[in-house]
């Protein structure tokens, strides 16, 4: 719900966020939108402490109406396979605003990257699979959006920087980022860290317009 609040002020159409709302809250009263549920549960993103934010979805009513009225095709909502794919709505949410953050800013990012073996030698070996590859200028970064920042991810850190050469981590907020380049920096000065370089940003921060990644270099 913020993106289309966001998006319909920034196009003009209203000078006030609560009109949207209302507008919004309409829609959901005549059946045209509804919340997204995840395991019988209405769901919120909650990137950080606070209230959450709405998740909508067309029902198939509102479907109907919307390619009658406006002769588009309604797309599936996307939060459906992700959401399973990651086991879970949170994660999914912010992989998607990570990836439009990064869609905005000039890379080319593919939604569901070829996963990695470790070793090429044991094709049914351990394997890693980044939640994003951003490409841009022909340079591929392997994205990994960081819902819980904990020292035992370690080991996958240093396999996608082995593998990939580049790693972006995406926290949700900037305390979380705070703690997770304090747990990078301790780890890059392990023995046998492999050659590579790490930037590590937040959806908080990016949400307000500060693009600014801490970037580890080994």
């Amino acid at each position: 719900s913020w993106h289309v609040i966001t998006r319909i002020v920034a196009a003009g159409m209203t000078e006030h966020e609560n009109g949207v709302r209302n507008a919004l809250k309409r829609l959901k009263e005549s059946g045209l939108l509804t919340d997204f549920t995840w395991n019988g549960k209405v769901q919120q993103w909650k990137p950080r402490a606070g209230g959450g934010r709405q998740l909508l979805r067309l029902t198939e009513r509102g479907r109907a109406w919307t390619e009658m009225a406006f002769k588009v095709v309604a797309l599936p909502c996307e939060l459906d396979d992700l959401a399973h794919k990651h086991k879970g709505v949170e994660h999914a949410v912010g992989i998607l605003e990570a990836r439009d953050w990064l869609a905005a800013n000039g890379f080319d990012v593919d939604l569901e990257p070829q996963a990695r073996l470790y070793d090429e030698g044991e094709p049914f070996g351990a394997r890693t699979e980044p939640d994003l590859l951003a490409t841009v200028g022909g340079v591929s970064w392997s994205v990994e959006v960081q819902r819980e920042v904990h020292e035992r991810n370690g080991d996958k850190w240093r396999k996608a920087v082995e593998l990939y050469g580049r790693l972006m981590l995406i926290t949700f907020s900037e305390a979380a980022r705070e703690k997770q380049v304090q747990l990078l920096r301790a780890e890059m000065g392990r023995w046998g860290w492999p050659t590579g370089t790490i930037r590590v940003g937040s959806l908080e921060a990016l949400e307000r317009g500060d693009g600014a990644f801490t970037v580890l270099q080994n």
